[in-house]
């Protein structure tokens, strides 16, 4: 199951005493049957005695936790506070507790589960142990210690012989389970329990005054009833899964109703902020997403189906007199792709256009890949089929059901019907005042124009649930759930029959993952795919943040700039910003290449943009700098208007002469080193050819650009010096180059290509990749890498002589060097792997992959292009590679660890190893970041373009 997660074995441990043996001592009552499902979208926490609710937020802000949802849960100043996005997945919300726990401010904190009838189960901080009788004190005491189960507090606890109370050593329910599995498991102990916290299902019906008048909410009928209050017990909807309402206006200004933002696709031009009502006649919108998203619990009108979720309105249509209407047959498309700018996850269209559109019908194909599930009102014409866009097969036609769960007159019917829902008598918003259909502020609507946003709202619920559902997923989900209303099965009347809510996000709460390892980072904040290829993953050391390059156009709100951009993700709370802009503008040329320091403030990148610094003529890509924390106050909150820095720069920081490219940075961001063609940035720079120069942070700046790849005497270069590495520690610089003469120790009369590393602290060249006493090497040396400390250098090479033992000449192999002595790390024709720490066990492919362990070995062939990354302990080295499994053209990402040998594919492996073709590793923490043009590494994976991968450590 996708919610279950390592402590899952221990619940199940914990609430299965031995009952084996029998006797009245084994009779106790056992919990076994239990079902407990994780809800990892919010957690509870208790403060230390003493601690000061500031200490408490403080503690909370640190862990990217929401302080706005954080409340009281009712017992004993327990509190509940909300999972920020990114932590919601199993593979990282059990450490995230662990996280919080550590904190002074906290007493302790647990994950929280529903039983099986909706309430809440939750963890204290305690735990009761029964031994069995002929278990004596002093056993016990010493089983108790060795498991490290915490401090007792009672003996015969209760009256119950051999029962010990306690007071666990950790501070986290997760740990605590693991603790009571792990005693459980012991033949001298009969029970281990923790002491477990349980709510009744909350009644979670909404005190909204017109409530009761709304009875498609509610249910007229036992076989109308869509299940509403039962699933806003699981989610009311997120704000950050934003409904697209398309219609003729949403009024912003009713007092149900919160517009996230609108645009006006009436006119010849986009109308960004002017997406409400434009005439009195205009109520049609505001109706429609009132039945989707009004407000609960505001004390006024009724309340919507997915009231959390965020509308964004986009005016489509102009309204005209008799219920008439105009709309032009790019409107929709239009509306779509912004949309699609906001984070959009579903879409409602309640209109027709009475001439089917190609484009439109291609724009609704593009945004369902992406993520976006359409809805439209199937029509008012009777039983006849119905008008486009309803009838493409990229959308969910909707029929409207009168009370008695008949199909509604008006109603259209067929085949294209996806689903029904309540369309009669619908009490919804309306304009305020006298304008729109009735005197007020709401109305009673009939039409399928109101029974489609019953249905997009359960997908907006669904969504909420789950995130990662893509638009088919999300479908089916609804499909299955459906109440079949007609004939069994999908009939032309009823379609799959009612929407139920209830069920669905009940079923969403359930779902599978492809590889709950693997998961993309290379997404809105709503979830919705990237609409372009995403690439050149960098990452914090803690993994916390994330950065790429991408040219797609809704990652974030408001890019319009039509070419690639450097984006950052936060991890935790899912959100993505956009860091290739200054001064509050968007890049006029594409970006790419971004490099991170350790702590994910600064940001490096390669642009051919000209308007980021007013000195940027050249009309070459240059090298910036992103500080995402220029005010120095510790959070990464820096609007769009602040500068970034050009780093390509030379005297009076005017932009190089020639281009730059391949930024690298130290963990501190203290140290940039690029490659530049440019003369006039540091002294003896020659146009034409590339050398690698670095900038050095002091208290005033950055200093000037000083050239690294030069020999002693300072001679220039006769060849190219490019793909600049550089240590954590900002000691040394690595790279590669094509020149001679930098390292007279170790004679080089060829051109070929070598890997020389240099100190900053006055040292001079030295090359890497020499073969033994400085003999010439045979091959080309590529991609350095360095240890954190400087001292290791790491490189691809196609050299066969750097040991005394020469290899057969041909293949990419994977060599080191430390103080002038190079080994090969792996050879991919060896037999044993041929190095010292891949032949020290086989590779794995792991996620199901049916791989033979020896020809994998024997057939990695490593990618020459692709760049190396190693972890900031030094520990695991990433590379990609393609081997005798990956099939034409594929290619995996693959780690190799230094300490053991284990060499694995990290790239998950259904479909086959080499099912996309996987590039640009880096790690982020522990974790393994790449990205792939593989479909089914995750769920939901549409989008047909490269992506940005997390792979999870073990």
């Amino acid at each position: 199951m996708r919610r279950a997660f390592r402590i899952a074995a221990a619940l199940c441990a914990a609430f299965a005493p031995a009952l084996s043996q029998g006797g009245p001592e084994r009779r106790l009552e056992s919990l076994r049957g239990a079902a407990l499902a994780l809800d990892p979208t919010r957690f509870a926490l208790l403060p230390a005695p003493g601690a000061r609710p500031a200490d408490v937020r403080s503690a909370l802000r640190r862990h990217g936790a929401d302080l706005a949802g954080v409340a009281p849960f009712g017992v004993d100043g327990l509190l509940v506070a909300p999972t920020p996005l990114g932590r919601r997945t199993p593979a990282y919300f059990e450490s995230w507790i662990d996280a919080i726990a550590q904190e002074r401010a906290v007493a302790f904190v647990s994950p929280c589960w529903r039983d099986a009838y909706g309430g809440d189960v939750l963890v204290a901080p305690g735990l009761v142990v029964i031994f069995g009788r002929d278990v004596s004190p002093a056993v016990a005491g010493r089983i108790l210690a060795e498991e490290r189960a915490g401090t007792l507090r009672a003996r015969d606890w209760c009256g119950v012989p051999g029962a010990w109370r306690l007071v666990p050593t950790s501070k986290s329910g997760a740990r605590v389970f693991e603790t009571a599995a792990a005693l459980a498991a012991r033949p001298e102990v009969r029970v281990a329990e923790p002491d477990l916290v349980s709510f009744g299902k909350p009644q979670h019906v909404p005190d909204d005054p017109d409530y009761a008048r709304c009875w498609a909410l509610q249910g007229a009928a036992e076989r109308l009833d869509m299940g509403w209050e039962d699933a806003w017990d699981r989610t009311v909807g997120d704000p950050e899964i934003p409904v697209l309402v398309m219609d003729n206006g949403v009024e912003a200004d009713h007092p149900d109703l919160v517009v996230a933002a609108s645009a006006d696709f009436t006119g010849s031009a986009d109308g960004e902020g002017r997406g409400g009502p434009a005439t009195a006649a205009d109520a049609h919108g505001t109706s429609v997403a009132g039945v989707l998203s009004a407000l609960m619990g505001n004390d006024v009108g009724g309340c919507g189906a997915a009231p959390g979720c965020a509308l964004l309105s986009a005016r489509a249509y102009r309204s005209l007199p008799r219920n008439g209407y105009v709309v032009a047959s790019t409107a929709p498309a239009r509306g779509l792709f912004w949309g699609r700018s906001r984070g959009a996850r579903v879409s409602n269209f309640s209109a027709y256009l009475s001439v089917p559109s190609a484009f439109a019908a291609a724009a609704y194909d593009r945004a369902r890949e992406l993520g976006m599930i359409h809805f439209v009102a199937a029509g008012n014409f009777g039983a006849g089929s119905a008008r486009f866009p309803a009838t493409l097969a990229s959308v969910h036609a909707v029929g409207a059901l009168s009370p008695a769960g008949d199909l509604a007159t008006f109603s259209c019917a067929g085949r294209g019907v996806a689903f029904v829902a309540p369309g009669i008598g619908v009490y919804t918003t309306d304009l305020r005042g006298l304008a729109g259909y009735e005197r007020g502020d709401y109305a009673y609507k009939h039409g399928t124009s109101f029974a489609a946003p019953f249905a997009a709202a359960a997908a907006a619920l669904v969504l909420s649930v789950d995130r990662t559902l893509d638009a088919t997923a999300t479908a089916e989900i609804l499909r299955r759930c459906a109440v079949d209303l007609g004939a069994p099965g999908p009939d032309p009347t009823f379609g799959h029959g009612l929407v139920h809510a209830g069920r669905a996000t009940a079923e969403a709460v359930l779902g599978e993952d492809v590889d709950p390892r693997t998961r993309r980072a290379s997404t809105a904040l709503s979830g919705l795919q990237a609409d372009g290829p995403c690439e050149d993953g960098a990452a914090s050391a803690d993994g916390r943040w994330i950065a790429f390059a991408s040219e797609a156009t809704d990652l974030v709100p408001g890019d319009r700039n039509g070419v690639g951009d450097v984006f950052v993700k936060d991890v935790r709370s899912g959100a993505a910003i956009r860091v290739s802009v200054s001064y509050g503008a968007e890049a006029n040329g594409a970006s790419r290449e971004p490099a991170m320091s350790a702590d994910g403030r600064f940001v490096a990148f390669v642009t051919y943009a000209s308007n980021l610094c007013v000195d940027d003529r050249n009309g070459v890509r240059d090298v910036y700098l992103r500080d995402r924390d220029a005010d120095e106050d510790g959070v990464f909150d820096e609007p769009d208007d602040v500068e970034t820095v050009l780093m390509s720069a030379g005297p009076a920081d005017v932009a190089g002469d020639g281009p730059s490219a391949a930024p690298a940075l130290s963990a501190d961001g203290r140290v940039v080193a690029f490659e530049t063609a440019a003369r006039r940035l540091a002294p003896g720079g020659r146009g034409g050819r590339f050398d690698v120069v670095v900038r050095v942070r002091g208290a005033d700046g950055f200093g000037r650009c000083v050239r690294v790849s030069e020999a002693p005497d300072g001679a220039a270069p006769d060849g190219d010096s490019r793909r600049a590495a550089v240590s954590a520690d900002g000691s040394t610089v690595a790279f590669e180059s094509r020149a001679r003469g930098l390292d007279p120790s170790a004679p080089d009369d060829d051109d070929r290509c070598d890997v020389f590393v240099r100190r900053l602290d006055g040292g001079a060249c030295r090359k890497a990749s020499a073969g033994p006493a400085g003999s010439v090497a045979d091959g080309e040396s590529r991609r350095p890498l360095l240890s954190p400390d400087g001292a290791t250098a790491w490189f691809l090479t196609t050299c066969s002589t750097l040991e005394a033992s020469p290899r057969a000449p041909g293949p990419v192999r994977l060599a080191s060097a430390r103080d002038g002595v190079a080994v090969y790390v792996l050879d991919p024709d060896a037999a044993d792997g041929g190095g010292p720490f891949a032949a020290a066990s086989a590779p794995s492919a792991e996620a199901d992959a049916d791989v033979d362990p020896v020809r994998g070995a024997r057939g990695l062939r490593l990618a020459l292009h692709e760049r190396l990354a190693l972890t900031s302990d030094g520990r695991r080295l990433a590379f990609c590679a393609s081997s005798a499994l990956s099939g034409r053209g594929g290619r995996d990402a693959w780690t190799l660890d230094l300490v053991d040998g284990s060499l694995r594919a990290a790239t998950p492996a259904h479909g086959g190893l080499g099912a996309g073709r996987a590039s640009g590793v880096a790690f982020a923490g522990s974790d393994l970041l790449f990205d792939s043009d593989a479909e089914g590494l995750v769920r939901g994976d549409t989008n047909r373009v490269r992506d940005v991968f997390v792979r999870r450590a073990r």
